[in-house]
């Protein structure tokens, strides 16, 4: 007997079936794992990266400007929602990679702090 669900993925909604399984799942215990080093972000060079695509709605620094760990470098526009994009070192704002209106993708750096 399939099962039905509803999932959602980037915001679209999708319909799908599931057949049961022909054999029986065996259980295992899985190793106990520790996060070493979080890879899901490339290494940067004092770059703030957008965690989302989204378009600049303000800048809040400018190039020169004093920030600490945790200050609004900018505000984005993402499926109808403000997000913040905060520092995540304290500095001084090296360059400001981009303006008001523009749209940017995840991962696009935004602008870079040197410590």
């Amino acid at each position: 007997m399939r099962r039905r669900f509803r999932i959602i993925i980037d915001g679209r909604i999708y319909e799908v079936e599931v057949e049961p399984l022909k054999t029986p799942l065996i259980r295992r215990k899985s190793p106990r794992v520790r996060l070493v080093r979080d890879l899901t972000r490339p290494i940067t060079k004092g770059e703030i990266l957008s965690p989302i695509a989204g378009t600049v709605v303000e800048v809040k620094v400018n190039t020169g400007d004093m920030v600490k760990k945790g200050d609004v470098i900018a505000i984005l526009e993402s499926m109808k929602t403000l997000v913040e994009i905060r520092a995540d070192r304290s500095g001084i704002v090296k360059d400001i990679r981009v303006k008001e209106g523009q749209f940017v993708n995840k991962d696009q750096p935004i602008a870079v702090i040197k410590s």
